[in-house]
């Protein structure tokens, strides 16, 4: 999938708190793309974000492959353009 696609849903992401990084980050790429971009609660572990994007019905939830969301019925679409690098 590429990033402008997903102009329509927009992105919901858990709030990161003090990350001000992370925060930056998604932020800058919303906006570079004109994706509309929502915090939700922070969550609190692996299981706590995959309940938050489980309750999303039209916007997706950006994470990296290692989440374990085995049996949740989450599906996982790589973006491919432009190819996500993370800050760190």
């Amino acid at each position: 999938m590429a990033l402008p696609a997903l102009r329509r849903q927009g992105i919901a992401m858990p709030d990161p708190a003090g990350a001000a990084e992370w925060r930056g980050y998604l932020t800058r790429l919303a906006d570079r793309f004109g994706i509309p971009l929502r915090f939700n609660a922070p969550a609190i572990g692996q299981s706590h974000l995959v309940e938050q994007f489980l309750r999303e019905k039209t916007a997706v939830g950006l994470g990296e492959m290692s989440i374990d969301a085995a049996g949740s019925g989450l599906r996982r679409i790589p973006i491919v353009e432009p190819a996500i690098l993370l800050p760190w």
